[in-house]
């Protein structure tokens, strides 16, 4: 768990090893800035209000960062506690950031994106998002309109040309 920019609340022993590496993790002085230098994106995404999911790389493994708010905003001033969630990815994830820049596409049009890139339904995207599939329908048609396709097939293939280069 992580109280926003990166001050660690909890941490169990696996998610200090995935961080510490290729250091042992009793030996660590500061989780907090271990988590500052390993997951700078993380501070980026905490801005916006919705959940997340990004790409981090501990060695040669590559793990799928995914971040959830604690608690619901009315009422309390200040940033809400994150808790992350690591999991073993087995092909990499596209990152999505150049795309979403050069159409000007919103944070949680971009968290469509990248979930679409994955190649999870609008069913499963709604599931991660907190959101209806209509709503992902939405968002994928605003994607889509910004980008100039009239497919997914082609919002993913503009998509990886993009970050291919």
């Amino acid at each position: 768990m992580l109280k926003p920019p990166s001050t660690v609340l909890y941490a169990n022993a696996e998610a200090m090893r995935i961080l510490a590496y290729p250091h042992d993790p009793t030996v660590v002085t500061s989780f907090d800035k271990l988590v500052e230098d390993k997951l700078g994106f993380v501070v980026e995404e905490l801005a916006g209000e919705a959940n997340f999911l990004a790409e981090m790389l501990s060695g040669r493994r590559r793990y799928l960062c995914r971040g959830y708010r604690l608690e619901s905003s009315r009422g309390r001033s200040g940033p809400l506690p994150v808790a992350l969630q690591f999991e073993r990815a087995c092909r990499p994830v596209l990152d999505v950031r150049a795309a979403a820049e050069r159409y000007r596409l919103s944070p949680r049009e971009r968290q469509t994106l990248a979930l679409a890139v994955q190649g999870l339904s609008n069913k499963e995207i709604a599931a991660h998002m907190g959101v209806s599939p209509n709503t992902v329908k939405t968002f994928l048609r605003l994607i889509m309109g910004k980008m100039g396709v009239s497919s997914r097939v082609g919002l993913i293939r503009k998509t990886i040309q993009i970050l291919v280069g």
